[in-house]
């Protein structure tokens, strides 16, 4: 009988845990999407600015593991951090590179369209490293939360072919970073499951791998930039204070991610991260007072509908050893009286 109610209160603890974690990982991802809107419209250099995002985070986590009295430092295997840290770098650098490039050629309604596929890559490559299993009814799920957020973020805007293959890019390089973060925080030969673990391996291999494109990319502007402001100037100033803002709340996001695919999956993050920006179109058409089309209304209805059967149907199998502890419960105590 104890071991019975146990169960049943751990279970109901790691419910809760993940729910928090799932709350803190949300507030973290809006808040820096307005943030970053904010500092990239003023500063015109996100590539070199994510670049140093990951430096500064990478300092920070090194102090900690370094000055924490709890902490004991993990070590990774040079064949892990080739064959798992290595390929997150990559992966994480050529999102962002796809990402920042791809609005150049494209708006941002048409980034949003062209978003709505980042469930479908990730379900495809969790199954490819054996992390999904392939069922039609999860596959039916994921195909119709897209196609909802496609139709909730359609509007009549001129697409550009680069473009839309960019972002292509960025979400299938997105979907294999997202399944190699789950693939470290959720392996027991790594042991790696605290967040900061986690970033303490891997950041450093980001900013190596990230300062390639922003070198290429935006290393000539910067350094006349910079040149212009001499590093005394006060807008020099203010922008390196919001860059080192932005990279403790790019840590304290990366930290809430790693943390909610650790207690619960890659998958299951892109389907929140989509709820977010759901959240933040319904938000910005009512702030705007913009009215969502016929076709949007529908986007709508069926994006939230297949979330709700998206939580369903990866809580059911816990529902159904609940509803296990119940009858045992029951039985037990029947015997006992």
């Amino acid at each position: 009988l104890p071991s019975i109610i146990e169960k049943a209160q751990m279970s109901i603890q790691r419910h809760i845990f993940a729910a928090l974690v799932g709350a803190y990982y949300f507030s973290n991802s809006i808040g820096l999407t307005y943030y970053n809107k904010w500092l990239f419209s003023n500063v015109k250099f996100p590539l070199t600015i994510t670049s140093l995002q990951f430096v500064i985070i990478s300092i920070i986590t090194f102090i900690y593991v370094l000055l924490s009295p709890c902490h004991v430092r993990k070590t990774v295997s040079r064949q892990d951090q080739l064959l798992k840290l290595f390929p997150l770098a990559v992966f994480s650098a050529l999102e962002v590179g796809f990402s920042n490039f791809s609005l150049i050629f494209i708006t941002v309604p048409v980034l949003s369209m062209a978003k709505s596929t980042g469930p479908v890559f990730i379900y495809i490559t969790s199954i490819i490293f054996k992390l999904q299993k392939l069922t039609v009814a999860t596959a039916l799920i994921i195909f119709s939360l897209s196609l909802g957020f496609f139709l909730f973020s359609y509007q009549d805007a001129a697409v550009n072919f680069i473009g839309v293959i960019l972002v292509f890019g960025a979400n299938l390089t997105g979907a294999f970073s997202l399944v190699f973060v789950q693939i470290i925080v959720q392996s027991k030969s790594l042991d790696l499951r605290n967040p900061m673990d986690s970033l303490y391996w891997a950041t450093p291999f980001v900013a190596l791998v990230g300062v390639i494109p922003a070198a290429i990319f935006e290393g000539y502007t910067v350094k006349l930039t910079l040149r212009i402001f001499e590093m005394t100037s006060l807008n020099a100033m203010i922008s390196l204070v919001a860059i080192l803002g932005d990279s403790i709340f790019s840590l304290s996001l990366n930290f809430s991610s790693y943390l909610f695919v650790r207690e619960t999956s890659s998958l299951t993050s892109s389907v929140l991260t989509l709820f977010k920006d759901a959240l933040l179109v319904v938000g910005g058409s009512i702030l705007s007072n913009s009215h969502l089309t016929l076709i949007n209304w529908i986007g709508v209805v069926i994006t939230f509908t297949s979330i709700f059967a998206y939580v369903i149907a990866v809580n059911w199998p816990h529902l159904q050893k609940s509803n296990l502890f119940s009858s045992r419960l029951h039985c037990e105590l029947n015997t006992q009286e």
